[in-house]
């Protein structure tokens, strides 16, 4: 049994809690099964889009727009942009977030092709979307494995990453900072370019950038 004053049930469990009275769905991976029938449907754990998550929302917000088009915007959100900068492969994914994304579609009126705008996010009514908080969701980069405590997913794309420390081990949390946000010895990026396991999440780039 969990220890009372552990971090887990100091600090995690609470957080879970709070996310789940905001209305998000919330799940565990320390024990996640891979494939189609899987805990959250993926491959592998290098994967950090949850594919099968992603396509069903653009479908739900987009339902004028055929298949094609879904897929283009699938792939377009899960390019990898691991040779960009940081603070432009964060850009890019912020506007594809914020103003969603240019697809061409057949013109059934005039023949041709012609350009519509897909919805990544509905912003203007936020229970629209999924929200999926995962916690101890295992990501594999080119050396190693980290585990977030909870990364919480906006209609399959992984959009917050939260770690907890210890507040008095101030060792810990400057390890976390410099170590499990950037990298370092980890092998593993976790930020907005989040299209690679290598450049997860790449938050404070894409703060400063804005």
């Amino acid at each position: 049994m969990p220890s009372a004053y552990s971090e887990d049930q100091l600090v995690e469990q609470p957080a879970i809690a709070l996310f789940a009275e905001l209305g998000w769905t919330t799940v565990s991976a320390l024990e996640e099964t891979y494939g189609p029938s899987g805990s959250l449907q993926r491959a592998t754990k290098s994967e950090v889009v949850l594919v099968t998550r992603l396509r069903s929302m653009l479908e739900k917000l987009n339902p004028q727009l055929p298949a094609e088009a879904i897929s283009a915007a699938v792939d377009k959100l899960t390019l990898n942009r691991g040779a960009m900068l940081a603070v432009h492969a964060n850009r890019e994914v912020y506007e594809l977030l914020k103003e969603g994304i240019t697809v061409s579609v057949p013109d059934r009126e005039r023949g041709g092709q012609k350009t519509e705008r897909l919805r990544v996010v509905d912003w203007e009514t936020p229970a629209n979307n999924d929200f999926l908080l995962v916690s101890q969701f295992s990501i594999t980069g080119k050396l190693y494995t980290c585990r977030p405590d909870l990364v919480g997913f906006v209609n399959g794309l992984p959009l917050v990453v939260i770690e907890f420390k210890k507040p008095r081990c101030h060792y810990a949390m400057s390890r976390a900072c410099c170590r499990d946000w950037t990298g370092g010895d980890r092998g593993v990026r976790l930020g907005a370019g989040y299209q690679h396991p290598t450049r997860c999440f790449e938050g404070p780039e894409a703060a400063d950038s804005h």
